[in-house]
Parts: C-alpha cells; structure tokens; sequence
C-alpha cells in the first residue's frame, strides 16, 4: 500500500509488518535532479553527496524515525548476514548484504534498484532485519541466513513475519542460460521460476517468486508487494531500465524497518 509520511514523501508499507515502522521507498519526494529525480537514497558519483543524505533523512522523517541511527551496508550480492548492535559503527564500510537487530536505537536501510528488498520482524521476540537479495545472494543462500541468525537472537519461525518489497518483475528480467543452469544445478525445481516470452531471446526470471519461495520453504509467512520496478519509471528507479536507455548511471531505493 503506497502512503505519504509526515513530511509528505511517501513510501510503500506492507500490511504484514504494520507493527513495526517500515516503508520501502520510492523515487519521489526528494531533492535530486536529472536522472536522479527526485529521492535517490544511493551514492552516485554524479549526484551530490548532500542530496543524497538529505533524501534519506527525508525518508527517515517520513517514518518519524530520524531520531535514530541509520545502519547501511556496502552490498556485495552474497550470503553475509550482520548483527547490529550496540558495538555498530555507522561510519565504518561493512560488506554483507543483510543485517538483523534487536535494539531499538538503529533503523536498518537496504539500497535496491531492482533487486529484491525483504524486510522481517518477530515483533514478540523484539527481531527484525532487513535484506538485499539480487539472484546471485537469493542463489547462495542471503534469506536463509538471515532467518537462521534471526532464529539465532530468539526469533521463531511461527512468530516471523516477512515482506517482500519493490522489485523486477519476471516479464522484465532476461537472464542469460547460465544463470538459469545455476539454478538448476541447485535444484532442479528452480525451473518453474524461469519462463520463455515470445518476444525474448531469453528466459526470465521470477526473483522476488524465488525469494518468495524461500520464505514459504523456511516455514514463515510472507507478504509479496505487487510493484514492477522496471515498469513504472514515475515510481522506482531501475539498473535494467537504465541499461536498456543506454542511461550512464541509475539511482537506488532505500528500505527501511525498526524496532
């Protein structure tokens, strides 16, 4: 459900998580300009530092949570899964894709741009985290880590509840045979999220149906928001779309939730 924040910037909320504050944001409601217009939340060597942070203190406003520490990581496509706590340093450059906390004194924001954004909480045990899931990472194994280090600080799977935020839709998404024989060479029912389109030399893949499927498998419910990141250009930001206009740069997403 796409609604506006204090300050007027709106973002995408799941029914799932209503509990806890979180939004996956859009590209509206910010101050950059050119191809970053408007709420580009990622560092771009083209688009001032100073717009960025200020977009993201706009996002975090949004969800009234500015007053707290904002935790991001230098996403790499893999498996690593972070704990944030109070030894967290915000200004050192950590690599991993996924991050999980029980305090309340951090918002965790995960950067996409047609990647898949899943934010989870088990609000009767105080967990949440949130993940960065591109094929490569859901591939490896990022969801399953993240839960198993949820499950770890006390979260259960019966009480854990997972959206699944903005991302490329299978129609948009061509990838090459060889990322469809790694998906088989880990299982072979991995086809059934790869399908062939007439007017594709290619075949596509449903990522955000795979990741989906990973959390239905780990036994935890999960919300799928229904946003094509590639096909709505007013709306999201997208690394395909700009690809396909011969664009020189894109600009990024940001998700949030807290406790």
């Amino acid at each position: 459900m796409l609604v506006t924040g204090k300050n007027n910037v709106p973002f995408i909320q799941s029914s799932f998580l209503r509990s806890v504050p979180h939004g996956f944001f859009t590209r509206q409601g910010g101050v950059s300009s050119g191809m970053y217009t408007s709420l580009n939340c990622c560092m771009r060597d083209d688009d001032l530092v100073g717009n960025v942070l200020k977009n993201r203190h706009l996002a975090l406003e949004s969800l009234s949570l500015e007053q707290k520490t904002l935790a991001i990581l230098k996403q790499i496509h893999g498996k690593k899964v972070m704990i944030v706590d109070d030894d967290w340093d915000p200004e050192k450059i950590i690599e991993a894709d996924a991050f999980v906390t029980c305090s309340s004194s951090f918002v965790l924001g995960i950067q996409t741009a047609d990647c898949v954004p899943v934010l989870l909480a088990d609000t009767q045990h105080r967990v949440v985290a949130a993940v960065h899931a591109g094929w490569r990472g859901a591939l490896a194994g990022v969801v399953e880590e993240t839960l198993k280090v949820m499950i770890a600080l006390g979260a259960t799977k019966e009480t854990l509840l997972a959206a699944i935020g903005p991302a490329i839709a299978q129609k948009s998404y061509e990838v090459g045979p060889e990322v469809y024989q790694m998906f088989l060479d880990k299982n072979p029912e991995n086809s059934n999220f790869f399908k062939v389109y007439t007017s594709s030399a290619y075949t596509h893949l449903d990522l955000p149906g795979y990741v989906e499927s990973l959390c239905v498998g780990a036994g935890i419910q999960v919300e799928r928001l229904p946003y094509d990141t590639y096909t709505d250009p007013q709306l999201f930001f997208s690394c395909r779309r700009a690809q396909h206009e011969k664009a020189s740069n894109f600009g990024g997403h940001m998700s949030f939730i807290a406790l």
